[in-house]
């Protein structure tokens, strides 16, 4: 017989069936995309502000979509990088696609007793970096940041936010 290696991780049980299990490396499909996380952590670990990160897809608890985000270890005496830079870095060399919608610093990564990351264990993102809020202004911008507060999720969005940036993508668009 011949196998392929696909990096899904599965167990073969006593009838034969396979059990699907999960993925043995950190591959994702998000939107009908294939997304290597180790892509996104290797391009933004080229920082010099970052001793440590970890890429991972973030479920909201309240159903809303899934999306990348970022968490991040500072070098010792160094400050979070600005949303702006951290932004161009990843522009500069990965599709939008694979673009974190948010980057969370942490004092340190939450460990199993293993000493592996606990991908579990991440706490939910946190917006940082982005532009200072402007207040919505007029019926249509103030309509217009409902909308948006409701399909991303979030309590408040300014005026000049970017929808995309947010964590918002063409199919939450469309809705």
């Amino acid at each position: 017989q011949r196998w392929y290696r696909t990096g899904d991780w599965v167990q073969q049980r006593h009838d034969g069936e396979l059990r699907y299990l999960g993925r043995i490396d950190h591959q994702v499909k998000l939107r009908g995309h294939r997304i290597e996380l180790g892509e996104i952590e290797q391009c933004l670990q080229a920082m010099p502000e970052i001793a440590d990160i970890v890429v991972d897809v973030h479920v909201p608890t309240d159903g809303g979509e899934p999306q990348l985000a970022a968490y991040a270890v500072l070098a010792q005496g160094q400050a979070a990088p600005e949303d702006a830079v951290w932004r161009a870095q990843l522009h500069s060399q990965l599709p939008a696609y694979m673009h974190p919608s948010t980057l969370t610093v942490l004092e340190a990564m939450p460990l199993t007793a293993s000493g592996k990351i606990d991908r579990k264990a991440l706490p939910a993102p946190q917006q940082s970096g982005l532009a200072e809020e402007v207040a919505a202004e007029g019926e249509v911008e103030e309509a217009l940041a409902r909308i948006w507060c409701e399909l991303l999720g979030l309590p408040s969005v300014g005026a000049t936010a970017n929808f995309f940036q947010l964590g918002g993508h063409s199919l939450l668009a469309t809705r």
